[in-house]
């Protein structure tokens, strides 16, 4: 966060939102992502990293899929490895 290299987008803040363990747990998060650019979207949410010539870190290999099967140009970029979490 502090070289300014993440952003979020509103799918993963609904998503880091819900897992939340708490009330106080959601707001504490939601604040620290506030600082955080935000990538907007619009109906092709999928190329939302493509159009910002971003990366997308991700636990999820669907995200290599979309990077290999479609016209799509992004950087998948594990977490952590694959089955770790």
């Amino acid at each position: 966060m502090e070289r300014g290299e993440l952003a979020v987008c509103l799918p993963f803040l609904l998503e880091a939102g819900y897992s939340a363990r708490s009330g106080a747990d959601r707001m504490a998060l939601m604040a620290r992502f506030a600082e955080l650019p935000t990538v907007t979207l619009d109906k092709e949410i999928a190329a939302c990293a493509h159009r910002a010539e971003a990366g997308v870190l991700h636990y999820d290999g669907d995200y290599d899929v979309l990077a290999e099967h479609t016209s799509l140009m992004f950087e998948s970029e594990w977490l952590a490895p694959a089955g770790a979490l």
